[in-house]
């Protein structure tokens, strides 16, 4: 299986490329840039510490994340020679399993056909892009912090002594437990000195849940280079559009709507990639889920 969704790992931040020359790179690969700028001067290069000298990050300015990568080495498994390549997401190599670099990359002896292939490939990041990369884990992290009230239930009830029946359509349990809050509730004078602290608990414990109903409409929120961009998700839906409808762009961040401002500023003082009931979600100080 092999498809252009993107992970978190696929999305290389521009700000953390560094500075290089043409003579540090090889002889193949200088031809291959100067080839391409020549086509599309708008386009920008950059390094990582690793594949340095073999492998360029490819770039437009006033954005914030790398299109992908151009090279010059040997990238088969086994044998083969040194080819120039094109990385890029919107590539799909069949020839190669899921999870493996090459299957999106394309590769050729010839320079003309690769400059051709990054022209047409290396395409800027988009909002379905980075929510394709996040979506998964703000489901899952929603999912754990709702489990945890229902969860806060569940051992209120053992706690209780009552267990409801396997089969929720005779699930007596859960019926002497109402019969038994609406006892409490009425004044009702048990025997058990305990029984009215644990039915409260059992009470406060049901009183979170619903307090804190599982929510997966967000806005996402992220700075793309000097813009930003929002767009309306449903984090429980698998299948991305390639673009999100109802997309907005903001020339500054203090464009954005005063409800969805209010929001990101609780959700800065709070901990990376920590879920806020009712609030979101950050990843970082440029990129947020929030909850309006």
């Amino acid at each position: 299986m092999t498809d252009s969704r993107y992970e978190r790992q696929n999305l290389l931040e521009v700000s953390s490329l560094t500075p290089f020359t043409l003579t540090t790179l090889v002889d193949p690969l200088q031809r291959f840039i100067w080839a391409l700028r020549k086509e599309c001067p708008h386009f920008r290069f950059g390094v990582r510490s690793a594949n340095r000298t073999i492998r360029v990050q490819v770039y437009v300015e006033d954005e914030t994340y790398v299109r992908g990568w151009i090279g010059y080495q040997n990238y088969n498994d086994t044998g083969g020679e040194d080819k120039y390549g094109v990385w890029s997401k919107q590539i799909i190599n069949n020839r190669y399993g899921y999870g493996s670099y090459q299957q999106h990359l394309t590769t050729s002896k010839t320079l003309k056909a690769m400059v051709k292939a990054a022209k047409g490939f290396l395409d800027r990041v988009t909002t379905s892009d980075v929510h394709q990369a996040h979506r998964y884990l703000v489901e899952k992290t929603i999912d754990s912090k709702t489990y945890k009230f229902k969860s806060e239930v569940s051992e209120a009830e053992r706690e209780l002594g009552i267990i409801g029946h396997t089969d929720s359509r005779y699930d007596v349990g859960k019926g002497v437990l109402n019969e038994l809050i609406m006892l409490y509730d009425s004044g009702h004078q048990f025997l058990d000195s305990e029984l009215p602290a644990k039915i409260q608990a059992v009470k406060d414990a049901r009183g979170e849940q619903q307090d804190n109903p599982t929510n997966k409409q967000a806005v996402l929120v992220w700075k793309d280079g000097t813009k930003v961009r929002t767009a309306p998700v449903d984090v429980s839906n698998y299948s991305i559009p390639k673009t999100l409808p109802d997309e907005q762009v903001y020339a500054t961040p203090e464009m954005l709507p005063p409800e969805i401002l209010s929001k990101i500023s609780i959700l800065q003082v709070a901990e990376n990639e920590t879920y806020l009931m009712d609030t979101g979600m950050r990843f970082g100080e440029t990129l947020f889920y929030v909850q309006v």
